[in-house]
């Protein structure tokens, strides 16, 4: 019964043009999602190489730490995006070694590869259970099976197969890894572990949820109902300036919008309002959709195809996809003038009535996010479903049960 009753109230709020009184924090289901990509500094060594004859390979141990048990018993299968680059072309081959200290399901290793020779044939050895993929320009390559399930056990192996390694890297929760190749004089002759290894030629980053600053994301999101048009929508993201920081440099936020249908491609006139602070440029990459997007922010790009490198932090960082074709269905623009800074538009509630004083499509959800926060996914439900889910911003919260520091905003009506 009381079920029926808030599902009715919500209905009728929403029928009446009510209100989203509260920001609340991001849950799972709100139709925007919030990451921060954070790198990590693993236990890990390199070597010069001096040991290795001039036709040698250039070996690399990556070794991935096991999920958490509950990830295992839903045999979730972790997707690991791995991108090898050489600053030239590089004339010697290159072995990788992929471990993955994980039971059952294993790893699915995503590999893309730049400035090789492409007469070399190059190694690639993955443990049993993984499975591997190439995305954009691959490696030529043969595989092999046999390296060792134990993460311990890799290196002891890769320099009983090959004499020495270039860098070894004992990752926990790793979700992209990038690889510099070449050697340096000055590096040690030999490759010897310690922890906290910030790696000259290794990057590893994961991607958290939330929108960092210490206290996470906080939004709110329309209700759903039947008579909303899904295809026609607004989303509102803005990024609190960070007030102790004068940066300057240019920092890349990524915007992913994902068709949600189980048939791949959803018809769409979406409408994306983006609010930061100056030195934040927004990269747009539309997946899946076809119809219209607009984007409305100070400084944007949209890129569609076989583009890698769409930030998502201080410096460029890329963002390995599967090769992807621009959509010819779907019309883009992208409009900067007038788009106030998340300061000018004073509130939650000003940057949504900001939208609606502009003409804009109804506002399905905003989100408020950390300065630290570089990615940011929007989610297209499936077609016939009217609108995102109900979220935890959609809950029947007060202002006498908010938690303490959750801004109320003013009468924001969707």
């Amino acid at each position: 019964m009381q079920a029926a009753a808030f599902t009715l109230l919500m209905f009728t709020l929403a029928a009446s043009g009510g209100p989203c009184p509260l920001l609340v924090p991001v849950g799972p289901l709100h139709p925007v999602q919030v990451f921060q990509r954070k790198f990590e500094a693993p236990r890990g060594c390199v070597s010069h190489g001096q040991l290795r004859a001039a036709l040698d390979p250039e070996v690399h141990v990556i070794v991935l730490g096991p999920l958490p048990d509950q990830a295992v018993r839903a045999g979730e299968r972790p997707v690991v995006h791995v991108s090898v680059r050489a600053l030239g072309v590089q004339r010697r081959p290159l072995a990788l070694v992929l471990v993955a200290a994980q039971q059952g399901a294993g790893v699915q290793w995503r590999l893309s590869a730049s400035g090789l020779d492409s007469d070399l044939v190059n190694t690639l050895h993955v443990t049993p259970g993984s499975v591997w993929l190439c995305t954009g320009r691959c490696l030529r390559h043969r595989s092999s099976r046999e390296a060792p399930a134990e993460p311990g056990a890799a290196l002891s192996w890769a320099e009983r197969r090959f004499g020495s390694i270039s860098s070894y890297s004992a990752l926990e929760r790793a979700d992209r890894v990038r690889i510099s190749l070449g050697d340096d004089p000055s590096w040690p002759r030999r490759c010897e572990p310690r922890p906290g290894f910030l790696s000259p030629s290794v990057e590893a980053s994961y991607a958290a949820r939330g929108g960092g600053d210490g206290d996470g994301a906080t939004g709110c999101s329309a209700p759903p109902l039947p008579f909303r048009r899904a295809s026609n929508r607004t989303h509102v993201i803005a990024l609190r300036p960070d007030v102790t920081s004068q940066r300057e440099t240019q920092t890349n936020v990524a915007v992913h919008v994902r068709s949600g249908g189980t048939a791949g491609v959803s018809r769409v006139h979406l409408t994306l309002v983006l609010l930061g602070p100056d030195h934040v440029h927004w990269v747009v990459r539309p997946h899946g959709i076809v119809g219209s997007l607009t984007v409305l922010a100070r400084s944007a790009t949209v890129r569609q195809g076989k583009y890698s490198d769409d930030g998502g932090g201080e410096t460029e960082n890329e963002e390995e996809e599967e090769d992807e074709e621009p959509e010819p269905e779907l019309a883009v623009a992208v409009v900067t003038d007038g788009v106030p800074a998340p300061s000018a538009a004073g509130s939650p509630g000003g940057a949504v009535g900001w939208a609606r004083r502009r003409g804009l499509p109804p506002v399905l959800s905003y989100t408020w996010a950390g300065s630290s926060a570089n990615r940011f996914d929007v989610r297209i439900p499936e077609p016939g479903n009217a609108s995102p889910p109900v979220t935890a911003a959609a809950s029947p919260v007060t202002a006498a049960t908010a938690e303490p520091g959750v801004p109320v905003v003013p009468a924001i009506h969707l």
